[in-house]
């Protein structure tokens, strides 16, 4: 395996920079006008709404088991946790350097999806995942396995996300200012690496402001034949229903609906197993669907930052903290923390699940930042220079990569 590692840091920096160009192709059709603000959110849509929830089916459906739960459920649990450890690192350097608030969120909320799989899509193609593959695995068996435990890790951050980061955001607000009016009708949209709550909100209730927390929402005259469908009124005593539904969302329907048919043996076999009625003819069409999701959202992302307002850009310490904490403190608490708790009987020996706890909080921030600041209202200008920045900085996962492969030799 030490010729694996030696060999890593090149892998990496190859994978990170194939990455970069998909982004940077975004990038430059958007400047050059051929896509614009509402055909970017289009394919985000389009993204958050069909490909990744087919990608969740054919990935976490197919490989989902009560042995992969047992061995992998530190996944998401770490991404959680790291999650909120970052967060807290952000609020303490917001608070001691006076900085603005958005730069809490992105220090604690990394690329969690486009930017993870591309890279391990890219090290599979290199040769670098082959050290962490168990006996008689595959490569393309090991690569299966790890986009399965990063999309279940998917679900988690976009939860964090949408729970706690408009409510952050807030504090950017002018003095006196007040968040995107909830009286008007704004259709609900996805963000530029998740989706967007869809809780339905009352227009007449004023005072229901806590059922309107972590709505992703854009003015009407940017889409093109919404349908505005009926509404009705629920009674306060069930708003509780509203409240819960309003966790639902694509990517979490299409987690729910992957467990389901991994759990119900007749539906796993008529779908995933090579001889069943409906391998070829339908999870076929939803696999090459869902593996459009991969690049195509990473295209979008880019294509996102160049239509997005640059009129204010970010000082030097707003740049350079959550850089810090992203690509250098949370690399470093990670590695720790496989460092002592990995083969201590907690959550397995697997060379992969040690690989992806680091991988998991590192990385530039997740473009869904400047969304949220356009929903609550903040500038986007400092948010938006900031993420490019985060971005194009994107190749030093690299060195992260590297340290954890180096890490996981020393612990077989």
């Amino acid at each position: 395996m030490s010729s694996e590692v030696g060999a890593s840091l090149l892998g990496a920096v190859q994978g990170t920079l194939s990455v970069l160009v998909v982004f940077t192709a975004g990038f430059i059709c958007a400047r050059a006008g051929l896509l614009d603000k509402a055909a970017v959110r289009r394919i985000a849509k389009l993204c958050s709404t069909i490909f990744l929830p087919l990608l969740l089916v054919d990935q976490i459906g197919e490989d989902l088991s009560l042995s992969l739960l047992k061995a992998a459920w530190i996944v998401p649990v770490w991404g959680a946790v790291s999650t909120g450890v970052a967060h807290g690192i952000g609020w303490a350097a917001q608070r001691v350097f006076k900085l603005p608030a958005w730069t809490i969120v992105a220090s604690g909320r990394p690329n969690a999806t486009a930017l993870p799989l591309m890279l391990l899509d890219a090290l599979s193609k290199l040769g670098v995942l082959d050290a962490l593959q168990r006996s008689g695995e595959s490569r393309s068996e090991v690569l299966d396995r790890a986009k399965s435990l990063i999309l279940l890790n998917v679900v988690v951050q976009q939860c964090i996300t949408f729970m706690a980061g408009p409510e952050i955001l807030a504090h950017d607000l002018p003095e006196g200012g007040n968040k995107r009016s909830s009286s008007s009708r704004l259709p609900t949209i996805q963000d530029t690496e998740h989706v967007g709550l869809l809780a339905e909100h009352d227009e007449d209730d004023s005072d229901d402001e806590e059922s309107l927390r972590g709505r992703i929402t854009e003015p009407l005259d940017s889409l093109d034949n919404t349908p505005n469908f009926p509404k009705f009124r629920l009674p306060r005593r069930l708003r509780w229903v509203s409240k819960i539904f309003g966790f639902l969302n694509p990517p979490l329907i299409g987690a729910i609906v992957a467990v389901l048919l991994s759990a119900i043996p007749p539906l796993h076999h008529v779908l995933y197993d090579s001889d069943g009625a409906l391998n070829v003819p339908l999870l076929d069409p939803i696999s090459k669907l869902g593996n459009i999701y991969v690049t195509l959202q990473m295209f979008a992302v880019g294509a996102e930052l160049a239509v997005t307002s640059s009129s204010d850009r970010p000082n030097a310490r707003s740049v350079l903290l959550p850089l810090s904490i992203r690509f250098a403190i949370m690399p470093l608490l990670a590695l720790g923390f496989v460092w002592a708790t990995a083969r201590r009987g907690v959550y397995g020996d697997d060379p992969l699940v040690w690989f992806l706890l680091v991988l998991v909080p590192t990385g530039p921030s997740a473009v869904v930042l400047a969304t949220l600041a356009d929903t609550v209202g903040v500038d986007q200008g400092a948010v938006a220079g900031y993420l490019l920045i985060a971005n194009l900085c994107a190749p030093l996962i690299a060195v992260t990569c590297a340290a954890a492969l180096k890490l996981v030799e020393h612990l077989q």
